[in-house]
């Protein structure tokens, strides 16, 4: 009897043995394969995404910024499907962690560009008490930025991150100090300024440059064309009252020194440019700034 008990414990602990074996070796369930498939995809946009902190490129992060988050999202619903509380840690720790770590690094500095892109959009519409309690707005996130980064110890960001939040800024405080003064001349210039290229879709062969710094109140007219090549043509603001502008500019590429009037209308953050072209036609050129 005593012989029987023995190779009865032997033979449950054998079995005990082999069941958790097959346990252990059983294939990773379809939720753990599409966490980890999710996980993976997820790293790659890290990588890319953190490669472009490391070029302190914050135009190309805010960019990116929506869809890297919506990534970390997906996979996040992706490992919640996953059966049992340790691999739901050790995927979480694996790919979650980090991704968010490096969106954490600059949270902060993508809320402050959209921000100042909102400011630059509501002085563009002439909504300057708007824009001036936007601008409050924006101190105080630059505020609650810095305490969050000391407590946090966040790894710094590259210089460059923060010349583009001050370009933005100066650019911002320029546009308020020309409508404090009631330069309304100097207002359409930094705005002009502010875009810089302003490509046109409708129709698709006109497009505006910004202002000339090397003129007073000018700005570039250009004209593309399939037939005639690319011109660019120097045009000069003559008067500006915070929704509608006019212009004198000349088409030399005709050797004409005629000096043509035109007119810009700024509203809801469109601007509508009219010009007479070389043929004499009238035309209404839109774009849109934000």
């Amino acid at each position: 009897m005593k012989n029987f008990f023995s190779k009865f414990v032997i033979l449950v602990i054998a079995l005990t043995i082999g069941v958790t074996t097959q346990a252990s070796a059983a294939p990773p369930s379809v939720a753990y394969k599409d966490a980890d498939k999710s996980g993976k995809v997820l790293t790659e946009l890290r990588l890319s995404f953190e490669e472009s902190i490391d070029a302190g490129n914050l135009e190309l992060i805010d960019i990116s910024y929506d869809d890297y988050s919506a990534a970390i999202k997906k996979t996040e619903r992706a490992i919640g499907k996953v059966s049992g509380k340790t691999n739901r840690r050790a995927l979480l720790e694996k790919y979650v962690t980090p991704a968010k770590i490096a969106r954490e690094r600059v949270i902060y500095e993508v809320s402050q560009l959209r921000l100042l892109h909102i400011i630059l959009g509501l002085q563009s519409s002439n909504q300057f008490a708007e824009a001036e309690a936007a601008f409050q707005k924006l101190e105080r996130l630059k505020k609650r930025a810095v305490e969050i980064k000391e407590a946090g110890g966040y790894e710094q960001l590259p210089v460059e991150v923060a010349l583009t939040l001050d370009y933005y800024e100066e650019t911002v405080v320029e546009i308020f100090e020309a409508y404090k003064s009631g330069d309304q001349l100097k207002l359409l210039i930094n705005l002009l300024s502010t875009y810089g290229y302003l490509n046109s879709s409708s129709p698709n062969e006109y497009f505006m440059l910004g202002a000339n710094p090397e003129v007073e109140n000018g700005f570039w007219l250009g004209y593309q064309s399939p037939t005639y090549g690319d011109d660019v043509f120097m045009a000069t603001l003559k008067s500006f009252d915070g929704t509608k502008a006019t212009y004198e500019y000349d088409l030399t590429w005709d050797d004409s020194d005629e000096l043509r009037t035109g007119e810009i209308f700024f509203e809801n953050g469109v601007i509508t440019l009219h010009f007479v072209d070389f043929e004499g036609n009238d035309v209404a050129v839109e774009f849109t700034l934000y």
